[in-house]
């Protein structure tokens, strides 16, 4: 996939079938509702970073390297 397969990956994400096995992940028994909400919004997210990775597009700055910074982190330690 590539950046121009971006609209593709989120109409995946938002398929029924991505959204079935989420309610399938979601279906243990011994949770609460209100952790099903949340277990729900994770899996949503994960799916969304997942799929915009495969593209090629970062979600957050996390797994950006910043030249300056290895400099940085070599001489904390």
């Amino acid at each position: 996939m590539g950046k121009k397969d971006t609209g593709k990956a989120l109409d995946e994400i938002n398929s029924r079938k991505v959204g079935s096995v989420i309610k399938e992940i979601i279906a243990i028994p011994t949770l609460q509702s209100n952790e099903q909400k949340e277990l729900e919004q994770f899996c949503r997210v994960y799916a969304t970073r997942k799929a915009l990775k495969e593209c090629g597009l970062f979600v957050d700055y996390s797994k950006v390297e910043i030249p300056g910074m290895k400099r940085a982190m070599k001489k904390k330690v």
